[in-house]
């Protein structure tokens, strides 16, 4: 597949500025390189299977911490509380993104490109990933738009033949928020 996609990161830099302090360099999240590919392969999964029409995805290059709004019904519990423990953990955390998507284009933004007035309606801003112990489910939010107009959603999603989908168990294609909901 190579040589199919054309992926722009000339707007690629560095978040805000690199972290100085030990409490800096704490707060950033940490992934081990297969939950790294898992991470953004649930990234651009969402991003291209939820609005295929966007054609060059503006990313901001951190995390956000959404309040997760799916909530599963008491049957659902077991296999959910797993995905939504390690979201909540994770997200007490930064990730600092890197020009890892499969997106046929995007670049990385700077968080301050939220707060933009007038800024670009396809721009992304994403949660950290909770997965389930077994990394076969997920679960991420994101928002598309900018502060002063943006909607989003959280989702659950599963591997399934080595590609992550809507997870059709959860009884639901996920929830919706007006405006960004960062904790």
């Amino acid at each position: 597949m190579a040589g199919l996609f054309t992926v722009s990161v000339a707007g690629y830099q560095s978040p805000t500025k690199p972290p100085t302090s030990n409490q800096e360099l704490a707060d950033l999240l940490k992934l081990s390189a297969a939950e790294e590919r898992d991470t953004y392969d649930v990234y651009s999964a969402v991003l291209r299977e939820k609005k295929p029409n966007v054609g060059i995805w503006k990313i901001v290059s951190e995390t956000r911490p959404f309040s997760f709004c799916l909530k599963p019904t008491q049957d659902l519990v077991s296999i959910y509380r797993p995905v939504l423990d390690d979201y909540t953990a994770k997200n007490k955390s930064k990730l600092i993104l890197e020009p890892k998507f499969d997106l046929s284009a995007y670049t990385m933004e700077s968080p301050q490109e939220w707060f933009r007035s007038g800024g670009s309606p396809d721009l992304a801003t994403v949660s950290a990933v909770g997965f389930s112990s077994d990394r076969t489910r997920a679960g991420v939010c994101y928002s598309k738009g900018t502060s002063a107009g943006s909607w989003g959603t959280c989702l659950f999603l599963v591997k399934q033949g080595g590609k992550w989908k809507d997870d059709r168990d959860y009884c639901c294609d996920g929830c919706g928020f007006g405006g960004a909901v960062f904790r």
